[in-house]
């Protein structure tokens, strides 16, 4: 999405302001990506079983402090297994669905930020069974919810 649709949605009068909360750096993706890589589930299942598991993903913002998290289920279903023994690919279907609902203190104390969102998507994963690692991933989500900046602290 271009920031300058974020700076809108958000009421930004500056691009500035709305930089401020888009600048993501390299360790916090990373952080981001070891999270949702780590959701996989650990578990035998067979070709037309489901399982699900916890799904927890740090928001990853540029704010002091603890981020948010997306807190919901990620659930995988297995449709198939392709390549020679020992060199299996697993193929998944998924579903996440997660939500965040909180306040956060915004950039310099002027007031908070709070934050009111729902994620839901569905993809595919071709997963290497043996080096227990993604080899592909495609995931297309919704996001639905608002974000207020500047909500009055009360004392």
């Amino acid at each position: 999405m271009p920031i300058e649709q974020i700076q809108k949605f958000l009421g930004h009068a500056k691009l500035e302001t709305t930089q401020v909360y888009a600048e993501s750096t390299p360790e916090m993706i990373k952080d981001m990506l070891k999270q949702a890589l780590g959701l996989m589930p650990k578990q035998e299942i067979a070709i037309g079983q489901t399982v699900t598991a916890p799904f927890t993903m740090a928001m990853p913002l540029p704010m002091p402090g603890d981020p948010p998290q997306l807190k919901g289920e990620l659930k995988s279903t297995l449709t198939g297994i392709t390549g020679a023994a020992g060199s299996e690919i697993a193929a998944l279907e998924q579903v996440v669905s997660a939500g965040v609902d909180a306040t956060m203190p915004g950039p310099g104390g002027g007031g908070d930020i709070a934050i009111k969102l729902q994620v839901k998507g569905t993809g595919t994963t071709d997963w290497d069974v043996k080096g227990a690692l993604v080899k592909g991933s495609k995931m297309t989500t919704t996001i639905s919810g608002s974000m207020v900046v500047g909500v009055c602290r009360r004392v």
